[in-house]
């Protein structure tokens, strides 16, 4: 009875010949029956002895070996490639294989994915709401007009400066070289502020993302409350016009990321890395089916 470590020459044979799938086509086209017939000789000599272990750690052996020797011969092709190869002729001899160009593309996909882990910022949002009051009419609180004002005068530098004071942020965002400038304070508060105003509504959102949970909520929910203090001040003085609007909702800490989940984005970037390089591989496919004699083969030199 066969077993799955010990199959029969001709089933290993096969087997064999789809790792050597592995190697360059090259290399395949000069070595392949050489290595097959040394890899039949060594498979006799691993399963002659009557040991079942024996022909379990034999296709370990090879499995290593091939993946091993297989990455080199790729390293050494793609060594002698770059050397004084012009651009084209790089690209063209990446792309010339559909396995070559789903590998390439792939490859690509998980450099640049590398690439935003390592830079994007993780952030939390935190939100708060509020609602426009309305004057003499109650159709007053719709005006798109009026909810632009409103949105317009929560996120100005006059409004963002009074949150940077009111939190102490200048100091509380500064470094070892000092206190951070107040007007260095305002950009980062605008970097990470979202404030909507929801259509044929009075309702107005107010969001801050970043990296603090704690922070984002204070700052979401001071952003509303300075613009109330000062428009209570103005008001006092009789030289304000603008909208009263009232909190209903304060901003809790957020518990979820919303940006910058490192998981997520890894997870979408191969997914997408190898949805692309299956689309790279399917269109070199088409082209060497329909044009096997001409671009594919003979538009690159064959490189030794």
């Amino acid at each position: 009875m066969n077993t799955p470590a010990n199959p029969p020459p001709k089933r290993a044979e096969r087997l064999y010949r789809l790792l050597l799938k592995a190697y360059p086509a090259e290399f395949r086209r000069e070595f392949e029956e050489k290595l097959v017939q040394l890899f039949l000789d060594q498979h006799r000599d691993a399963t002659g002895g009557g040991s079942r272990s024996a022909p379990l750690g034999f296709w370990v052996r090879t499995l290593k070996d091939t993946t091993r020797s297989a990455s080199r011969e790729h390293l050494d092709q793609l060594r002698t490639t770059l050397t004084g190869a012009s651009p084209g002729t790089l690209l063209l001899h990446s792309f010339r294989t559909p396995w070559r160009g789903f590998s390439v593309t792939f490859a690509a996909g998980v450099v640049i994915t590398l690439v935003q882990l390592g830079t994007v910022q993780p952030a939390y949002m935190s939100t708060a709401r509020a609602v426009i009051n309305g004057r003499n009419d109650s159709l007053a609180a719709f005006d798109p007009h009026q909810r632009q004002v409103v949105v317009d005068a929560l996120a100005s530098d006059g409004n963002m400066g009074e949150v940077a004071r009111a939190l102490n942020l200048s100091v509380r965002w500064g470094n070892s070289a000092g206190e951070r400038p107040l007007v260095d304070s305002i950009h980062r508060l605008h970097r990470g502020l979202e404030i909507r105003g929801y259509r044929n509504t009075a309702l107005v959102e107010v969001s801050y993302f970043g990296g603090n949970a704690v922070e984002n909520a204070e700052i979401a929910n001071q952003i509303l409350t300075s613009y109330i203090v000062t428009r209570g001040e103005a008001l006092a003085q009789g030289r304000t016009d603008s909208a009263e609007i009232s909190i209903i909702d304060q901003a809790l800490p957020g518990r979820l990321l919303v940006r910058g989940h490192r998981g997520v984005m890894t997870v979408r970037g191969l997914v997408l890395s190898g949805l692309t390089g299956l689309l790279a591989a399917a269109g070199i496919a088409v082209l060497r089916l329909f044009f096997p004699s001409t671009w594919v083969e003979h538009g690159t030199p064959r490189l030794s």
